[in-house]
């Protein structure tokens, strides 16, 4: 978002959950290098901000809520689905944070693909989901599927062999996976497929939906496990 808004000329401002700030994060340096103005808010007050919240303090701005989850995001991230169709799947493969990009899949897929949700955090329900279907008043065609498992203890919580996978999987592909999102996501499928899950005739189009600045934030919070 940074990024973009740098491009197109838009001051942004980002608002970060905290307990202090580290001016040191990756990610921090990075929004100042592309002039984003920061708010620090403790978690409690992070909780509590809201559209009014902003407004008080940035009027006439857009808010986004974390994770975009909002009509506007979910109705951007159902036009990934035209990029979908034309590779012919049976099956399109989406990590699953607040579920924004999930549920903007879920609004335009065809019936004939199935979408499956990897949650990158612990307790997540397909219940969950359809509630949040449910409150944007989302009917999808296609039929879906949560696989809850793959969350290795919890958002943002990793072990040794999921760098391991990832580092395996980058060798082999060259293309890079971050801990949160899509080497969980990927870990998934290579086990799902090693299971049996999947038909020969089956395609699967595994949506890769970024994150990887947050491998340096891996780097430098976990640098024994992570610098390698």
């Amino acid at each position: 978002l940074a990024e973009a808004c740098s491009v197109f000329g838009i001051q942004l401002v980002a608002v970060i959950r905290t307990y202090g700030p580290d001016d040191l994060n990756p990610s921090i340096r990075k929004l100042k290098q592309l002039g984003v103005q920061i708010l620090y808010l403790t978690p409690g007050e992070y909780k509590a901000f809201d559209q009014q919240e902003a407004e008080k303090l940035f009027s006439g701005a857009m808010f986004i809520p974390e994770g975009g989850l909002s009509v506007h995001g979910i109705r951007g991230a159902s036009e990934i689905v035209q990029s979908c169709i034309p590779h012919a799947p049976t099956h399109v493969i989406i990590s699953g944070g607040t579920m924004g990009t999930a549920c903007g899949l879920l609004m335009a897929m065809p019936s004939s693909i199935k979408v499956i949700i990897v949650p990158a955090w612990k307790g997540c329900t397909e219940e969950y989901v359809s509630g949040i279907l449910n409150e944007y008043e989302i009917e999808p065609s296609c039929s879906w599927e949560l696989w809850p498992d793959f969350h290795f203890e919890g958002f943002g919580k990793f072990n040794e062999e999921l760098i391991s996978f990832m580092t395996l999987f980058t060798s082999n592909t060259r293309i890079p996976l971050d801990p949160v999102y899509t080497g969980k996501m990927m870990y998934g499928i290579h086990q799902k497929i090693e299971e049996g899950y999947f038909k020969e005739t089956d395609q699967i189009l595994a949506i890769h939906t970024g994150g990887l600045q947050g491998i340096e934030g891996f780097k430098y919070r976990y640098p024994e496990k992570w610098n390698g």
